[in-house]
């Protein structure tokens, strides 16, 4: 009986060492993007200044200066350096070595796509029909590298769907993510802010699986996100400490999140299990620039006009011209973005239908835009 305890006790400890030391690895991950990005965005900023690269105040955009607009640039950098340095430090100091599938390849080969299309549009500009289309090319470096959506969780009673469905999916759903993330980027802060929940989220999930490589990668995109978010939301135009993240940064985040979005669900099909308290989070967490970016599609189809045309009809244009100010804007967008993910974790555990979740977010969303859109007309 002592022997049995000894080892069981010698098995527990080991789990918590091991728990501990990926704990660790996340956090030394954050940190040195964190650093990193504090570092290297006044250099970026020096940059603009210096080649005259700003965002130019128009009809839809609050600010009145020039800013700034290749913050984003420093995401890929900062991700990739301290995701490195983490894997390599602690592979030679400590002898645990990570498995690196090789789906991170093509999936970094879509990163560097639509990285490059980002800066190429921030600096020159390109038609949006072009943007559309590296996009999709980027989309289909998933399903090249075997990673697509084989499952609908119960959606509408559906669950196995097969691959010639599954894989036009997954190009289509990483599509409108990459453009809800960029679309919705139009106050200061609120990418970037809508962006680390989603991570925060998929630390979460990801930790279930002990997918310590993909929770270290997500690590490592936060803290350049947090650095981001110091120069963007408490930079002041007048000194030159303002930026914001242009296409190179929310392109980046939106292909990202979509591509670990699809590897989660993959991840969850495979492994069997019928409780979808997972995949309801992570879906959960893309509600709101998901959602509003269908919405102004669809409200533009309706009215005939160009779907990658540009109007003022998103969620925070709508929360402003109801009267609030771009940082009671955000709390609120915020606010409404955490309370979609409680609301339906509960709903789950409550019901546990797929179903019935999804039905009632949309008419919920439904009822908070038709009734924001309200008060701004009579304002």
């Amino acid at each position: 009986m002592s022997v049995y305890v000894l080892l069981l006790n010698g098995y527990l400890l080991k789990r918590l060492i091991e728990e501990t030391m990926m704990e660790f690895k996340i956090l030394t991950s954050f940190l040195l993007s964190l650093v990193f990005g504090f570092l290297t965005i006044p250099l970026i900023m020096k940059f603009c200044k210096e080649r005259k690269l700003y965002d130019i105040p128009d009809f839809r955009k609050r600010h009145k200066q020039a800013i700034p607009r290749l913050g984003g640039i420093s995401f890929l950098p900062c991700m990739l350096l301290s995701f490195g340095l983490v894997l390599v430090i602690f592979s030679i100091k400590y002898d645990t070595y990570e498995s690196v599938h090789v789906w991170y390849l093509y999936l970094l080969f879509g990163f560097l796509i639509i990285y490059i299309i980002g800066i190429f549009d921030d600096i020159i500009g390109l038609s949006a029909r072009f943007k559309f289309f590296v996009q999709f090319l980027a989309a289909c470096c998933l399903p090249v590298a075997g990673i697509y959506i084989n499952n609908m969780f119960g959606l509408f009673g559906v669950d196995a769907i097969p691959d010639y469905v599954g894989i036009p999916l997954t190009v289509f759903l990483i599509l409108v993510i990459i453009n809800a993330l960029n679309l919705i980027d139009g106050i200061d802060g609120l990418s970037s802010s809508l962006s680390l929940i989603a991570l925060c989220v998929y630390l979460f999930v990801y930790s279930d699986f002990n997918a310590w490589v993909i929770c270290v990668m997500c690590a490592g995109l936060a803290g350049s996100l947090v650095a981001f978010f110091y120069f963007n939301m408490f930079g002041k135009p007048e000194k030159g400490t303002k930026i914001f993240m242009g296409d190179s940064g929310s392109l980046t985040l939106g292909y990202i999140i979509s591509a670990l979005f699809v590897r989660y669900l993959m991840l969850y099909a495979e492994d069997g299990d019928s409780d979808y308290s997972g995949v309801i989070l992570i879906y959960s967490a893309l509600i709101i620039p998901v959602f509003d970016v269908v919405r102004v599609v669809l409200f533009r189809l309706r009215k005939r006009q160009p779907v990658f045309g540009a109007d003022r009809n998103h969620i925070h244009h709508r929360l402003m011209d109801a009267g609030l100010n771009q940082q009671k804007a955000l709390l609120v967008i915020i606010a409404m973005a955490v309370s979609f993910i409680i609301i339906n974790a509960l709903l789950y555990r409550a019901t546990g239908n797929t179903t019935l979740i999804v039905v009632v977010d949309i008419a919920l969303y439904t009822l908070l835009s038709v009734g924001v859109r309200r008060k701004g007309i009579n304002k």
